[in-house]
């Protein structure tokens, strides 16, 4: 599995710089099936901006189809009326709770892989996800849940991997312009975990 990670003032660098990877990757690889990319950072980085305009340029090829999912391939996360818009204000769960939901995202992710990725990658499709459960090592409070560390990166390591992970980045006082809801402290911390993050995924 490849990371990336893309610092950027604005989306146009940040679409140029996934695409130049994007392309390194296909040929080099010789890919003659399809690809499974995912998209972390903080919001307000501008992944949904990104992924929409990395979408329309595949649509050329040399992909059959492309889909993208937000979170997990499975409907329920692509509602957008269900998706937060300020996550850490809600409470976090407890130990039990947090074990409970861990272990249904695991089953959840490793479930929709072989039903759902696996069969479009079969079918040489670009699969591509605004976050993984990487997110979860890095902000767990997002999804309300308090878990040992080591538990929940046990969980990213026996998934099936991405092909491709892409950390965007962008300056704290761009991302808050757009994400004012979290404060500034929240950001820094959660940008420098995702920057620390790129050195932490193996597969």
């Amino acid at each position: 599995n490849m990371k990336n990670d893309i610092q950027s003032n604005n989306h146009l660098d940040s679409k140029k710089k996934v695409l130049q990877e994007l392309i390194k990757f296909i040929n080099e690889k010789k890919i003659s099936v399809g690809l499974f990319i995912v998209f972390l950072g903080c919001d307000g980085v501008g992944k949904s901006t990104v992924i929409k305009e990395i979408s329309e340029i595949f649509k050329e090829g040399p992909f059959r189809r492309i889909k993208n999912f937000h979170l997990a391939p499975v409907a329920k996360y692509q509602n957008k009326n269900t998706i937060a818009t300020n996550p850490h204000k809600k409470k976090v769960y407890s130990f039990f709770i947090s074990f409970i939901k861990l272990v249904y995202l695991y089953f959840l992710y490793l479930f929709s892989y072989f039903f759902n990725i696996k069969p479009l990658l079969i079918r040489s499709s670009l699969i591509i996800l605004d976050r993984f459960v990487y997110d979860i090592i890095v902000d767990p409070k997002r999804y309300r849940i308090k878990f040992p560390s080591f538990f929940i990166k046990l969980i990213s390591y026996i998934l099936p991997k991405p092909d491709l992970v892409f950390i965007l980045d962008a300056p704290i006082e761009i991302i808050q312009q757009r994400k004012q809801e979290v404060d500034f402290d929240t950001l820094h911390k959660l940008k420098l975990k995702y920057l620390q993050l790129k050195n932490k995924i193996k597969n």
